[in-house]
């Protein structure tokens, strides 16, 4: 057989973005939006058309409880995107660049039916909001995510307090009649991107967005990713917390107002904690350390105080604005506490004063600059490609580079809240952040007109 086969690479010339609405009763700034996308191989079913089943079966079951009044109609508006995975947010903040002003949070669900008997690797993950949008959707999520984790597992101590329901093994199972009687193999994760939500959290944008996403996944972009690989269950399970995430938030007002910040507070202590454990690990270790270790606190602080600052969008009497006070005193207290420990147990462990900070020439130079942003979503949908790499940089972390550039932090700042970031989750997980990868991805994103110093 002879075959002539004549090809090109063409532009692709269409996007696709399909929108439906639950309308709120009385906030129209606030929007919720849920995403999952479109446009894979003909064999995707659980890439991403798991996602995109969920979007709408969520948007149906809401509509029915709401309809029968079994469900109170949200505050805010929630709004359901079917869309060409990252392109379509882009085009659609190009060409609506107000658009995102609306908008308080995004969840994304991509991979979310995955048959978990198929390979024991994989795990249903959902997404932190990156450092550089830290909010209250972070709490509200985990806070559903581990509700879900724990009603779908089992162990002896449970079956001993008599919590597990006759013919079950899981204290508050969630299970489709067709579906697997499998437990919730699932995990709360440091952010990625790779998917819808980066779009939300991606500079100039910069609406706090999480993803549900089934990693490690063999039979993505193969013709095994077929509906035989789909789980109900997990297909299931999965829809309840997106959806009850999404309710809380557009239902939050100033009578949940306590419950939400009591989480939040209660899980940046958590937090700060984690922190300050990597901290004194570090001061042990070498007594160069301490000013790396005073950093991680003070970003630490600065990352909890970012979730507490978005409790203002629901905050609405004067009664919740004076526990949100209390609330910031506290953490306050707390980042002292931490900070003034570190100085007490370094004298201790050195028998010394701790030293005075020297910066490098690097951090000098960081120190002096102050980079803004010069470019709307427009500018940004055509530059962003544009960009030249830094050799050893993470991309997610060139990506949190970009998304702390607000015209206030000096680059020295941008370095210590990203390096604080990369060391939270692990050299493994983001690599290294030094100065001079800061310092030349700033020049690089300079180069192509999207910021100035």
């Amino acid at each position: 057989m002879k075959v002539d086969i004549e090809s090109e690479f063409g532009e692709e010339n269409w996007q696709v973005l399909v929108e439906a609405f639950i309308r709120g009763t009385d906030v129209d700034d606030q929007d919720i939006v849920l995403t999952g996308h479109l446009q894979e191989e003909k064999f995707s079913a659980n890439d991403d058309a798991s996602g995109c089943a969920n979007v709408l079966e969520i948007a149906r079951a809401m509509k029915k409880l709401i309809d029968q009044g079994k469900l109170k109609r949200a505050r805010r508006n929630i709004r359901f995107w079917w869309v060409t995975e990252i392109s379509s947010q882009r085009q659609y903040f190009a060409d609506h660049p107000e658009a995102h002003r609306s908008m308080l949070a995004n969840i994304n669900q991509d991979m979310v039916g995955a048959d978990q008997s198929q390979d024991i690797l994989r795990a249903q993950n959902m997404t932190r909001v990156p450092f550089s949008r830290f909010h209250f959707l972070n709490d509200v999520a985990e806070s559903w995510m581990e509700f879900t984790m724990e009603s779908n597992k089992g162990n002896l101590a449970i079956q001993q307090a008599g919590s597990i329901p006759g013919g079950s093994s899981y204290p508050r199972p969630i299970l489709s009649r067709l579906g697997s009687r499998h437990r919730f193999n699932a995990d709360i994760i440091p952010f990625h991107n790779s998917t819808d939500h980066m779009t939300f959290n991606e500079a100039p944008i910069g609406v706090a967005a999480i993803s549900f996403t089934n990693w490690p996944d063999h039979y993505i972009h193969t013709t095994d990713d077929d509906l035989w690989n789909i789980d109900r269950t997990q297909l299931q399970r999965n829809a309840f917390t997106v959806a009850a995430i999404a309710y809380t938030l557009a239902q939050a007002d100033g009578q949940s107002f306590d419950s939400i910040a009591s989480e939040v507070l209660g899980r940046a202590i958590e937090r700060m904690g984690e922190d300050f454990r990597l901290a004194l690990e570090w001061q042990e270790e070498n007594e160069d350390n301490f000013h790396m270790a005073l950093h991680q606190i003070k970003e630490a602080y600065a990352r909890e105080k970012g979730a507490l600052d978005s409790l203002e969008a629901i905050s609405e009497t004067p009664k919740n604005q004076s526990r949100l006070e209390l609330l910031f005193n506290q953490l306050k207290v707390a980042h002292e506490a931490l900070g003034n420990f570190l100085t007490e147990n370094f004298r201790l462990l050195y028998d010394k004063e701790p030293p005075v900070e020297k910066l490098s020439e690097v951090e000098q130079e960081l120190q002096h600059l102050v980079p803004r942003l010069a470019a709307g979503p427009a500018e940004f949908l055509d530059g962003r490609g544009k960009i030249r790499a830094v050799p050893k940089l993470h991309g997610l972390m060139a990506f949190e580079i970009l998304n702390f550039v607000d015209g206030k932090r000096s680059g020295l700042d941008i370095y210590r809240a990203v390096s604080a970031e990369a060391q939270r989750a692990g050299k493994h997980y983001y690599g290294e952040v030094n100065p001079g990868m800061v310092r030349k991805y700033l020049q690089n994103v300079k180069e192509v007109g999207l910021i100035s110093f």
